[in-house]
């Protein structure tokens, strides 16, 4: 069947031209333009037409042949408007050969060159038409247009992975251009010396990093984040990971600022007490505090722990955003606060000198403890 015939066929997404010099069963021996040949089994096949005059007992006239019928049916194929064939196209309901679309082109008499070049023409263009192995079948309205949005994402994003490879190749060979590109790539290096191959746009980075000759390791880019001033040598990216706030947002801030003791009016002065925290000198936000004083013969310790909640209204941003954080991280290179340094080391903050709001427990002891 397809012996001494011209073949088209898919080979890693792209259309190969072969001419078939034998055919055993289902499987078929092809030689292709560039020179190699293979084994193909007959599903495998696009299209095939007859080639009058070829002698296939010359490879280089087999592939010198093949070359020309690419290059002519791609000419033909350039002149071939597929979204005015799909336009004109009454019945999109039913599915369409090869011949039968190039008969809707180039007219009743239309060549197999010229049905070989309409498959080329869809294979160039592929958001109008559905290929099920023998037929096409015209897409519905929506579904192109579905089509279009897809082509034009995967378009920008490859204008996005050669623009940020350019940068990243110019950056890690030691010359920085001049290019918004800088901080769209400090994303994406970030983003992947955190996550590594689970950053949610791996397969993006991936592709700029290849692109660009960088190493796909998260090390290698924290690296060039450091050189790009991104990162400090010993940044802890472990809080990107375990997505760790250490920022307020702007009403947070307005919100913390604005807050007054609700239980002012029923607070007990206790002043005059002598009361100790136990916080390394330079601490700013000290939460707890004792004091130790005589009653008769036994001794009254008082625990004191800030007032939080007085200045707090339960369900306020703060409140939401305390909870979600649940306790202040105390790491070597600084403290991540539960609450903003304006009420952590200020208003809530057990100040040498200054009166705070706190609950106090008192607790009577004998001498002996």
């Amino acid at each position: 069947m397809f012996s001494d015939r011209i073949i088209l066929f898919f080979q890693h997404g792209k259309l190969v031209t072969g001419y078939c010099t034998q055919q055993t069963g289902a499987k078929l021996q092809v030689h292709c333009a560039d020179g190699y040949s293979m084994r193909l089994p007959v599903q495998r096949i696009i299209y095939s037409h007859t080639l009058p005059d070829f002698d296939s007992s010359i490879v280089e006239n087999i592939e010198q042949v093949l070359r020309v019928v690419e290059e002519h049916q791609g000419r033909i194929a350039a002149a071939v408007d597929v979204e005015a064939l799909w336009t004109a196209l009454d019945d999109k309901e039913s599915s369409c050969s090869p011949y039968e679309l190039s008969c809707s082109v180039f007219g009743d008499e239309a060549s197999e060159d010229q049905s070989a070049a309409v498959v080329r023409a869809l294979h160039r263009d592929h958001l109008y038409f559905k290929f099920d192995g023998e037929r096409y079948q015209p897409l519905s309205a929506q579904q192109v247009e579905r089509a279009r949005e897809r082509a034009a994402q995967k378009e920008a994003e490859r204008i996005e992975i050669e623009r940020c490879a350019e940068w990243l190749h110019a950056f890690a060979g030691g010359h920085e251009p001049a290019s918004d590109a800088r901080e769209v790539c400090a994303g994406y290096l970030r983003q992947f010396a955190v996550f590594g191959t689970g950053a949610p746009q791996y397969h993006l980075i991936r592709s700029i990093l290849r692109q660009a000759g960088i190493a796909e390791e998260p090390g290698t880019c924290f690296d060039l984040l450091v050189r790009m001033g991104v990162c400090s040598p010993d940044e802890n990216l472990l809080l990107d990971r375990h997505f760790i706030p250490r920022e307020w947002s702007a009403d947070m801030l307005r919100e913390a600022g604005s807050f007054v003791d609700t239980a002012e009016g029923n607070r007990r002065d206790e002043t005059a007490l002598e009361a100790f925290s136990i916080d390394d000198p330079a601490t700013r936000d000290i939460d707890d505090a004792i004091s130790i004083e005589s009653s008769g013969s036994d001794v009254r310790l008082g625990i004191h722990i800030t007032d939080v909640a007085s200045l707090l209204p339960e369900g306020c941003a703060l409140d939401r955003e305390a909870a979600r954080r649940g306790s202040s991280l105390y790491l070597p290179e600084g403290v991540i606060p539960m609450l903003p340094p304006v009420l952590s080391e200020r208003h809530l903050s057990l100040l040498a000198g200054q009166a705070r709001p706190v609950v106090s427990v008192f607790v009577i002891l004998g001498r002996d403890g």
